[in-house]
């Protein structure tokens, strides 16, 4: 479970918050979900293999785990979603529970062509 760490005024997570969190997140109907999810925030997707760490940092497509709803400080699994890094100061709202389950009803696709273009 994940803590607080008073000393360096960060929350460390641990390998169940990050399952748990990529497990919130909305699936892409014609990716695999252990690969892609969507940030329901901004509605691209993310990709597992960038996790927001040292090296892509600066990747605009690095995903961190924020809270779901954030008026109670509960570290606890259920409480954790994946989004974007950058994402994460778009967020108005300090709960997103329900914009979070509006997101999920919708089906959501990987735009393939778009992508090649941008390669």
């Amino acid at each position: 479970m994940a803590r607080f760490d008073e000393l360096k005024n960060e929350v460390i997570f641990d390998n169940n918050d990050l399952e748990q969190a990529w497990d919130h997140a909305p699936k892409l109907i014609n990716k695999p979900a252990n690969h892609f999810r969507l940030c329901y925030v901004c509605k691209v997707h993310m990709e597992r293999k960038m996790f927001a760490n040292d090296k892509n940092v600066n990747n605009k497509l690095a995903w961190t785990i924020d809270m779901i709803n954030a008026k109670k400080f509960d570290l606890e699994p259920t409480n954790l979603v994946a989004i974007h890094l950058v994402c994460v100061k778009l967020i108005t709202k300090k709960n997103n529970t329900r914009n979070l389950k509006k997101t999920h009803k919708m089906l959501w696709q990987f735009d393939e062509e778009f992508w090649k273009k941008k390669k």
